[in-house]
C-alpha cells in the first residue's frame, strides 16, 4: 500500500522523515506531491468533486507522474518564523 498526498502548509504535522504520525506505526510509505503539479493534472478532469480528486491523485501515484517534495518538520517552521521576526525587528532599529 502506498499513500499519495499534496504538500501544504497544513501538512506540517508530519515527522522530520516526512511520515504522518498515524502511518508511521503501520509502516505505510507516503509520497508527498508538489501541489501545483498535482493541481494542474486534476484541473483536466471534467467534474471537480472530492471523490474525483481522490481518484485523480490515485491515478497520478499509479502512473508515477508526479514531482515528489519533502515536507519540513513543525520545528523547522517555528525556527524559520522566529528568525524572520528577529530579522524584521533588526530592520526597524
Amino acid at each position: 500500500m502506498l499513500i499519495g498526498s499534496q504538500d501544504r502548509a497544513a501538512n506540517a504535522d508530519v515527522t522530520p522523515k516526512g511520515d504522518a504520525p498515524g502511518f508511521v506505526q503501520r509502516q505505510v510509505p507516503i509520497i508527498w506531491m508538489d501541489a501545483r503539479h498535482a493541481n494542474a493534472a486534476l484541473k483536466m478532469r471534467p467534474v471537480k468533486t472530492d471523490r474525483n480528486d481522490a481518484a485523480g491523485l490515485a491515478q497520478i501515484v499509479r502512473t508515477g507522474w508526479f514531482k515528489q517534495v519533502r515536507i519540513k518538520s513543525r520545528s523547522h517552521y517555528q525556527i524559520r518564523s522566529l528568525l524572520t521576526a528577529l530579522e524584521m525587528l533588526g530592520a526597524r532599529a
